[in-house]
């Protein structure tokens, strides 16, 4: 077997199983966030559900790759690559977007913003319909009738590919540093001075800090590709495939679900902390965006921010 055959293939099953743990952490929880909350299905539970496919998509990939089921040289295997990479966009803008509804609607009269939902949407369906209209380059170049313009059309992709992955995690990093920002100075000044505080300050300033970086590497990573990364040398760039993915995903996932581990209380619980906080905690949780604000244990749903727990116990 080739050495860079073999390199590969250990790179994958590496970060296959690591993926597999992302996907079976993942899991626990939402699982317990089911046993807890068996009637709704919130942000923080659709959260879980995210990560849990894009991580179960990341480790079938990586260990097609590693079995050699998929052939790094064919075209399957750039929609096998893509798919976890669509999947993750999805979760961590769903995160971001239920930042901005926290921020937003905090600082308005209005009891219940709707735009961060929309902007959601209209970003992830643009996202896919350009994503939908590379791979047809892909194919098209796939084609025997296309004749000569087959190699143009997969030139085209393999350049167009990477410069669009990399704008849009460049735009995902500068919306978490806005927000992240944004919120962290919102609790300093609004929340009560006390171990709550902490802990939500504590918990925006590791998300935020994790996600705007990993996805500040994705987009520099991406606009270098074609040029710099490429043409290494086969074991070199398996091993920064490595380093690579469990910086940029492995480790910021791992991050988010430790922020996210505590469990919302059940109904008849919540009463009883609620009873027992300070008045102007209710300014806080006026909103629709309330779940996301309240201290951890507190909320009939938890939150996005790691304020989902602890009070509860385990489930």
């Amino acid at each position: 077997m080739p050495l860079w055959v073999g390199c590969a293939a250990e790179a994958d099953w590496l970060l296959g199983l690591a993926y597999t743990g992302v996907l079976l952490i993942a899991l626990v929880q939402l699982g317990r966030l089911q046993s807890r909350m068996r009637s709704t299905w919130g942000v923080q539970k659709s959260f879980h559900l995210f990560v849990t496919s894009f991580a179960l998509s990341r480790s079938i990939e990586k260990f097609a790759n590693a079995t050699r089921i998929v052939s790094r040289e064919g075209d399957t295997f750039y929609v096998l690559w893509t798919v976890p990479g669509l999947l993750f966009f999805s979760t961590y803008t769903l995160l971001v977007t239920q930042w901005a509804r926290i921020f937003h609607t905090t600082y308005t009269s209005r009891t219940k913003i709707v735009w961060p939902h929309r902007v959601f949407v209209i970003a992830n369906c643009t996202f896919y319909v350009v994503q939908a209209a590379l791979f047809a380059l892909l194919f098209i170049g796939e084609d025997p009738n296309a004749g000569a313009d087959a190699t143009d059309y997969r030139s085209a992709f393999l350049h167009a590919q990477p410069l669009f992955l990399g704008i849009v995690a460049c735009l995902c990093a500068a919306c978490f540093f806005f927000y992240g920002l944004r919120l962290y100075l919102m609790f300093s000044r609004k929340l009560w001075n006390s171990k709550e505080k902490t802990r939500s300050l504590l918990s925006v300033s590791v998300v935020a800090t994790f996600c705007t970086i990993c996805f500040l590497a994705r987009g520099i990573v991406n606009f270098v590709w074609v040029d710099q990364i490429g043409p290494m040398q086969a074991c070199v760039k398996a091993e920064f495939e490595v380093f690579f993915y469990l910086c940029v995903e492995v480790l910021p996932s791992i991050a988010v679900l430790y922020v996210m581990r505590g469990m919302p209380p059940r109904p008849a619980q919540s009463r009883r902390q609620l009873a027992h906080l300070p008045s102007d905690y209710e300014q806080l949780r006026s909103s629709e965006a309330s779940d996301s604000l309240l201290p951890r244990g507190a909320g009939p749903e938890g939150d996005l921010l790691g304020g989902g727990g602890g009070g509860g116990g385990g489930g």
